[in-house]
């Protein structure tokens, strides 16, 4: 797959009940979970749904009795029997921390065999701080190069081979499912191209264009090694304290390849204003010809990566923000412009 989200072979009716399902499904789990808690933690812990629930698992808050506050992420057995990219984060978190990046302790990992309940599930300390996408200033300069900073740490760790997403974590070892990163790039873009124009999102000329511009024929990447990427770095996933990241959770996309498209990818959660501080923190030559181009190039393929999942899921628009129409015709520009 090239994005779990828009590639899964799940139904799309599947798909768009989770939205409605999931924050369900999390409140009948409670105690389900406030029983694990108290057979693997060793304490009694008052449980509660947290708002933002993810995707493709289900995400509790717990107060233990000794007032530490931990988060439970849970599977959804009937999507995943076995969800092992849960046990991404146990692969991970010893790396990061080499990096100098600070992670949340891993309380208790369950999955497949090692599980007692009805779900797989990951228990760790909340992290410290807040997340990103919750915070009243997020144009801080200052906030936005320390996100750009920490992304660069995380991409001073190379795989032991292959590019794209994880398909191998086990102790400090990461491959990629993919041979070759232009291969990885080229993965799904023809389906992706085809179910925009579909639904009008592109015209015939703008597909066309499009392809040329984001296959990976012409990455412009020859590193000797892919790099761990977050691959999901949106603000949900960003936790603050104090004017520096606390912690980058939610590992389950992690994958393999160019430093370059991470931060692409979090250039597509956030508007333009916020991208000079954030590549000035991270250290990139914004102004360099190449680096502009590749640059735009991902920001066009994981644009049009995830104006499939938005269709897949029934995403609607939001007002105010730009439609799906206008995000593919400013990628498309962009990646026009640095030709």
């Amino acid at each position: 797959m090239f994005y779990a989200k828009s590639d899964t072979p799940l139904d799309d009716e599947v798909l768009r009940a989770l939205a409605a399902d999931n924050p369900l499904e999390a409140v009948r789990r409670t105690s389900a979970v406030a029983d694990l808690l108290a057979r693997h933690v060793g304490q009694p812990a008052k449980v509660y749904p947290l708002a933002r629930q993810g995707t493709f698992h289900i995400v509790h808050g717990a107060t233990l009795s000794d007032g530490r506050e931990i988060v439970v992420r849970s599977s959804l057995p009937q999507l995943h029997p076995v969800d092992d990219r849960m046990l991404i984060e146990a692969s991970v978190f010893p790396l990061l921390e080499t990096a100098g990046l600070t992670c949340p302790r891993l309380l208790l990992i369950a999955v497949g065999g090692e599980r007692s309940a009805a779900f797989d599930a990951v228990v760790m300390d909340c992290a410290a701080g807040t997340a990103f996408a919750d915070l009243d200033d997020q144009d801080d300069p200052g906030v936005l190069a320390a996100m750009g900073l920490a992304l660069r740490r995380v991409h001073t760790i190379e795989g032991d081979g292959g590019y794209g997403p994880l398909a191998e974590f086990s102790g400090s070892r990461l491959r990629g499912g993919s041979a070759r990163w232009d291969g990885y790039l080229d993965t799904s873009l023809d389906r992706h191209l085809a179910t925009c124009r579909t639904l009008d999102l592109l015209t015939v000329a703008e597909a066309e264009r499009a392809r040329g511009l984001s296959s990976g024929a012409d990455c412009g990447w020859r590193g000797d090694a892919g790099r761990l990427l977050h691959a999901d770095p949106g603000g949900h996933n960003i936790f603050i304290d104090g004017g520096r990241v606390s912690a980058l959770i939610d590992w389950e996309d992690a994958m393999l390849g160019d430093p370059l498209f991470d931060l692409a990818m979090w250039a597509t959660f956030q508007p333009q204003r916020r991208h000079g501080a954030f590549l000035a923190g991270y250290g990139a030559p914004a102004a360099s010809r190449d680096f502009a181009r590749t640059f735009a190039r991902y920001f066009l393929r994981i644009t049009l990566a995830k104006a499939v999942h938005r269709i897949r899921f029934a995403t609607p628009d939001l007002p105010g923000r730009p439609t799906l129409r206008q995000r593919l015709s400013e990628a498309l520009e962009l990646a026009d412009a640095a030709d």
